[in-house]
């Protein structure tokens, strides 16, 4: 394999999770990931397709989720076989589990979407379609999102044109929690004619309504164009456009919509690319008004040249000006061989490139660039997933995971370049809206998949605390390391230490390009805490309340050695050497009077001995 598989992990556990990895995900069979969510637990899951020895023939009747966590390895791996061709699309987190959207070939119910609780288990399964057939040729892409209500949208369409029939369309379907159907529409672009449509993605707005982005192709045409479609929340069309780089013609440029997203100031961020013949293909940035209008747009190439085809893939927000975009390269080498590189990189709106990385090459024999999907972690990095491909043999994922700058400790270098001020022509489309039928039951069945990483893997040290001088043994239990390195200098998993302090830990295996930091904070246990803390009554009430009913000094870090009370005339009344001493009102076995005693005491306070003397005030 032409590929150096390289891991770099930091993590500091008191204070905060930050870290970084490229780790291959290989199941020793081909499966290709679509889709990842980010777990409760900080693991994650990420759906991908199963395909047979023999790709063509029986393809596409089993999908896999896998939970991984990058410390832990495998937490669980489950296939779930499907009665008809299936293949699944997106998967989305939903309360306490997740949605697993996907396309079945079988006419019009031709949307499956199953319901999982957070261990793989199938809570429901179920089809959604329209009344029409559409064209099986295409494998779709099907999307479900959970809405801010607490029920699911679901959305889908062809993934590619792959006949010019006219009956690719757009499908939107507002779902309970149960799989019932709330509501479904079906955006028929080819009721006006022979139109193709490729649907990207699905976003709620903060109106309450809906986005959908993809492509269309009129016949006759003069190539794909973008294409945005807004609703209201019940699925009412509110406008429909079609933007696309008026430089392009029919056989040198195709517009394909990937990906739409609201952004902080309110208006939508559109991913598309430009896939030109005899050129050297390139992505498109733009940003759209709430009411589908442009506002500026860019274009990014890679360098040098024609050879070279870039390909977004998914973008997530950094910030009020900033997109960070994965994305792949394939630069077509020989008539047989290319190159693939697989990209991350931070774009700015005013057209810089703040940072820019290639994790790693490939060679592919017959495939184009990868897709890839994307999210931004809790600490401010990037979690990207990928596969990596041998040609028709063998196909896997690779989760990455980088810092807010995108670095993981192993990136090799890239050279992107934006143009800005780009023009794209804007067109109104009309579509006409038909309702769909309710949804069918599609059982699958859930079987155990025996998956395996053999990768670095570790246990997070734990805050723990000390009694100085004591020694205790901080041991970090981890497998598949090289080198140990703490901050007190000793070079084995394993540290005796007997002062208080932060002690960190950096871990490595070389083979991996591998580095992890722990760190433990040491503490005085709050019985050994060194600081005398003393007080002495000055009065108590012997009466069996429960409080204050004998007089004994209070506080810690100190030893009573004896204790002496005297009556105003000077006749002692208690006297007792013990370090539990406690007078209990009482003189030869009868209750003393109230009044006011006299007291001397010595203590032992950590090795200093004192004397103490003062008034007492018996109440009774």
């Amino acid at each position: 394999m032409n590929f150096k598989i390289t891991l770099f992990l930091a993590i500091i556990w008191s204070q905060t999770l930050a870290q970084t990895i490229q780790l291959p995900l290989d199941p020793g069979r081909y499966a290709g990931a679509n889709s990842f969510v980010a777990a409760a637990n900080g693991a994650w899951t990420y759906s991908s397709v199963v395909l047979p020895p023999s790709i063509f023939v029986g393809a596409g009747k089993t999908s896999n989720l896998t939970s991984i966590s990058p410390s832990q390895g495998v937490l669980w791996s489950y296939d779930y076989q499907y009665t008809k061709t299936s293949f699944p699309s997106r998967l989305a987190n939903f309360q306490d589990g997740y949605l697993m959207a996907g396309f079945v070939f079988d006419g019009s119910q031709n949307k499956s979407l199953v319901r999982l609780d957070a261990s793989g288990e199938v809570l429901w399964s179920k089809r959604y379609g329209s009344p029409d057939d559409v064209d099986t040729v295409n494998q779709g892409i099907t999307q479900a999102i959970e809405l801010t209500d607490g029920n699911i949208a679901l959305a889908g369409g062809a993934a590619s044109f792959a006949s010019d029939q006219g009956d690719n369309d757009f499908f939107l379907a507002k779902i309970a929690s149960d799989g019932s159907q709330i509501w479904g529409r079906r955006y028929c672009f080819s009721c006006g004619g022979n139109r193709e449509t490729i649907f990207g993605n699905l976003v709620e707005t903060t109106d309450g309504g809906f986005l959908l982005t993809g492509s269309y192709l009129p016949f006759p045409s003069s190539g794909q164009q973008i294409l945005l479609l807004k609703t209201n929340a019940d699925g009412d069309t509110e406008w429909v456009k079609s933007f696309d780089d008026p430089v392009g013609s029919f056989i040198n440029s195709n517009d394909r919509g990937v990906q739409a997203m609201e952004l902080p100031n309110g208006n939508f961020a559109l991913i598309a690319n430009q896939v030109e013949v005899f050129q050297n293909s390139a992505g498109i940035v733009a940003e759209i008004d709430p009411d589908g209008n442009l506002i500026r747009a860019l274009k990014i190439r890679i360098a040098p040249g024609r050879a070279f085809t870039l390909q977004l893939n998914k973008a997530v927000n950094d910030g009020n000006e900033a997109l960070v975009i994965a994305a792949g390269v394939t630069q077509d080498s020989t008539p047989d061989l290319s190159l693939e590189q697989n990209l991350l990189f931070k774009l700015n709106w005013d057209g810089s490139i703040a940072w820019q990385h290639n994790y790693y090459d490939e060679i592919l024999v017959g495939f184009g660039t990868a897709s890839s999907d994307l999210l931004q972690t809790a600490n401010g990095g990037f979690a990207h997933l990928t596969n990596f491909s041998e040609g028709f043999d063998n196909i896997y994922p690779i989760l990455i995971l980088t810092d807010s700058l995108g670095e993981t400790g192993c990136e090799l270098p890239v050279n992107l370049s934006v143009e800005t001020g780009l023009q794209l022509n804007a067109q109104n489309l009309t579509v006409t809206t038909d309702p769909t039928d309710p949804p069918t039951d599609y059982p699958i069945t859930k079987t155990a998949f025996d998956f395996d990483l053999q990768t670095p893997s570790f246990e997070p040290l734990a805050d723990t605390s000390i009694c100085s001088p004591d020694t205790i043994l901080l041991n970090l239990i981890a497998e598949n390391i090289d080198t140990y390195e703490w901050s007190t200098g000793a070079t084995t998993s394993q540290v005796s230490v007997t002062d208080t302090g932060l002690y960190i830990v950096t871990l490595s295996n070389l083979d991996f390009c591998f580095q992890f930091v722990d760190s433990v904070l040491v503490t005085l246990k709050p019985e050994c805490d060194s600081t005398v803390q003393l007080g002495i009554p000055n009065a108590f009430s012997p009466n069996g309340d429960g409080t204050n009913d004998t007089f004994k000094p209070v506080g810690k870090n100190f030893i009573l050695e004896s204790i002496q009370v005297f009556d105003r005339w000077g006749e002692l009344v208690f006297d007792k050497k013990d370090a539990d001493a406690a007078w209990d009102g009482s003189y030869k076995g009868k209750p003393a009077a109230s009044d006011v005693y006299i007291y001397k005491m010595t203590i032992n306070e950590r090795g200093k001995v004192k004397k103490y003397k003062g008034d007492l005030t018996l109440l009774r």
